[in-house]
């Protein structure tokens, strides 16, 4: 199947386009994250399938309207650290 054929199929099936799409799942992924861990900008950006923070700024700021650090500052949930996983001092 040809690539342009590929897109126009899956738009019929999803209502949206592929690049939308993989955007949104990693959008998803990136909230996760800055939700429920401490990694710098360029480890979520990296982990979510971006080269850079920037990028990852770009996209969430369009997205969801605040950057992705002030989103952190709201829904940061601090959990109990992991069997094994060092405990950081404030």
């Amino acid at each position: 199947m040809s690539a342009r054929t590929f897109a126009r199929q899956f738009r019929r099936q999803t209502g949206t386009t592929p690049h939308r799409f993989l955007t949104h799942l990693r959008l998803l992924a990136a909230e996760r994250r800055l939700e429920q861990t401490d990694e710098s900008m360029d480890q979520v950006a990296e982990a979510v399938g971006w080269r850079t923070a920037a990028t990852l700024r770009l996209h969430f700021a369009k997205a969801l309207g605040t950057p992705p650090t002030s989103y952190r500052r709201r829904f940061f949930t601090r959990s109990e650290p992991r069997e094994g996983t060092p405990v950081r001092s404030a």
